[in-house]
């Protein structure tokens, strides 16, 4: 298997399939908020939660932290931010039915003990910008996105420790234009973590906030977390249990949204595989499998809803073979529904990709299924880090 970040060619065929085939996803209905550095990107108001972040994952309320509203999540980390060498990353995919995604990101160290993080990506219909300036304690961020709505924001942030603070002006809505400010902190002693967070936005002449706080305890391999959230006299509570044992994580808990039912969820996660359900409100299932062994690699996610008696499948698998210093794989992906009559809606594609590292070339057969949507896509991705060359023993003997 190659290493390296262009060894995932096949995601950009479609940039939001590794990120629904998950069970939190689909279990998490594509609502919550928009974390990133595990605070929300807008301080007070709605974000699009299905924005094409380059690393972005969906975490239940647990992991979600005093900021997650007790639901389902987008979640996205900033960093690390390079402070001696560059990466760059750059990717076009081509589609026959104007479809065309696009990718680039940058991070590289900068003057005056700087470093910077720059990327722009594109799948079908949402398209996100962002750039982060980092600069000790002090984190400059700025970004816009587009799709069903446009919206932007710029953020300034301070953190020099346990307490961190920021300031921004933002563009959620149309016609909206809203200064905000967010705090936080964090205290710890011993086995117990304490945190609290207010936020406030002024937006439509008119002043909305948001207060959040938990706590966590660590008892041997127990976790035990209690979190409350309240927004615009809206309260919400939500709170439960981990216990890690023999490579496995086991969890319940129980939320109570500001927005939303109160439902209670239960999971076993695992490096390869995560079953998740969700009680009470809208009861269903949900379980992932992830395989990489040998000349196969695929990953699947599947949700059974007890109420409507439906599933939900998405899964891809791909068969590789060893070239040279380079991997060919092929496979199909499948992303597909069926309701309680037992019939199928979806969409089928054959993938197939060559990557001989720092490339990956590309080509798929898209919506397989439909006469009218059926397209091609063929492009290719590069990846670029200034890390000196390394010469391997077996190159070197063979001199």
């Amino acid at each position: 298997m190659p290493e390296g970040i262009t060894a995932d060619w096949f995601a950009m065929l479609q940039t939001e399939h590794t990120l629904r085939c998950s069970a939190d996803y689909l279990l998490s209905e594509n609502g919550g908020f928009l974390l990133r550095d595990r605070q929300p990107l807008a301080a007070v108001g709605s974000v699009p939660s299905d924005l094409p972040w380059r690393n972005g994952v969906v975490k239940d309320p647990l992991q979600s932290g005093i900021w997650g509203g007790g639901s389902w999540n987008t979640t996205t980390e900033t960093g690390p931010f390079p402070d001696s060498l560059s990466f760059s990353r750059i990717g076009l995919i081509q589609n026959t039915n104007n479809r065309s995604r696009y990718f680039f990101e940058l991070d590289r160290p900068l003057p005056g003990s700087t470093s910077g993080s720059f990327f722009i990506r594109r799948n079908d219909t949402l398209s996100v910008h962002s750039a982060s300036l980092l600069s000790g304690n002090f984190l400059f961020n700025g970004t816009s996105w587009e799709g069903n709505r446009y919206g932007w924001g710029t953020w300034a942030s301070w953190s020099p420790g346990s307490f961190s603070a920021r300031a921004g002006f933002s563009r959620l809505n149309p016609g909206d234009r809203r200064p905000e400010m967010l705090a936080e902190y964090c205290a710890k002693a011993g086995s117990m973590e304490i945190s609290a967070g207010l936020a406030g936005a002024y937006a439509d002449s008119a002043f909305e906030y948001r207060a959040a706080g938990g706590l966590r305890l660590t008892a041997g391999n127990f976790t035990f977390s209690i979190n409350s959230n309240i927004q615009n006299e809206e309260p919400g509570f939500w709170g439960g249990f981990t216990w890690a044992a023999g490579g496995l994580l086991f969890s319940a808990l129980h939320s109570s949204p500001s927005e939303g039912q109160y439902f209670q969820s239960l999971a076993i996660r695992h490096e390869h595989f995560n079953i998740v359900s969700r009680l009470s409100h809208e009861p269903a299932v949900a379980a992932d499998l992830k395989i990489s062994q040998g000349i196969f690699r695929g990953k699947a996610a599947a949700c059974w809803g007890f109420e409507n008696d439906s599933l939900d499948l998405n899964c891809h698998g791909l068969l590789g073979l060893d070239w040279f210093k380079g991997r060919l794989e092929a496979g199909p992906r499948f992303n597909g529904t069926m309701d309680k009559d037992g019939n199928w809606a979806g969409t089928a594609d054959a993938v197939m990709g060559f990557t001989l590292l720092p490339f990956s070339i590309s080509a798929g057969m898209e919506d397989i299924t439909s006469s009218l949507d059926r397209s091609w896509s063929f492009g290719i991705t590069w990846a670029f880090t200034d890390i000196p060359p390394q010469v391997s023993e077996e190159d070197h003997n063979g001199r």
